[in-house]
């Protein structure tokens, strides 16, 4: 847009110039080709800039898509541990159906993960799951929080659980990041 009205500009000042008469001719002539030469390098200059901005742009998000990637891969390793401790042999199956990792973004405008003052490498997440019972399990401790038996299938479907994927202290675990605050809700 600066570069439509820089062109403009010139343009009425070449055009008033013209009209005052053909002795400043070779005057108007050279300032019209400084202009013109002012506002191609302001242009390439604008270009190269905001060519610059874009590649910024697209690196963040790559770097931003890679880290996400990477979390819901420690999440999914995690909840290998959190859903043998929760649900043992009462389930044979489990179908993650889900996994949405918040941004840092995100974490800060959600009043109840802000309040919880998570670290700079913890995450905040949730997960969307289904379960499939094994036999004699009691299907009520299963339910509980939530979730829907499905009796055609035989599995609890719509299991919905929030959790905080944090690097693990101890340094001698096998695992180097655990999930917290497994639950409901924050």
């Amino acid at each position: 847009m600066k570069r439509f009205i820089l062109v403009i500009f010139a343009l009425l000042g070449i055009m008033s110039l013209v009209a005052c008469g053909k002795k400043e001719e070779k005057s108007i002539s050279e300032n019209n080709h400084e202009i013109v030469e002012s506002v191609v390098e302001n242009t390439n200059q604008e270009q190269v800039e905001n060519q610059a901005d874009v590649e910024n742009t697209n690196q963040e998000q790559t770097d931003s898509n890679n880290a996400s990637v990477e979390n819901e891969r420690q999440i999914r390793d995690g909840l290998k541990k959190v859903f043998t401790e929760i649900y043992g042999t009462n389930v044979w199956g489990i179908r993650i159906e889900g996994i949405k990792v918040y941004s840092k973004e995100e974490e800060q405008s959600n009043e109840m993960i802000s309040q919880m003052n998570l670290g700079e490498n913890d995450v905040a997440f949730e997960i969307s799951y289904d379960i499939q019972p094994a036999e004699n399990a009691d299907l009520n401790m299963l339910l509980a929080g939530n979730g829907v038996y499905d009796a055609d299938s035989g599995w609890i479907e719509n299991i919905t659980r929030v959790g905080v994927l944090r690097p693990n202290e101890d340094e001698t675990a096998e695992e180097k990041y655990i999930i917290t605050d497994f639950g409901t809700g924050w």
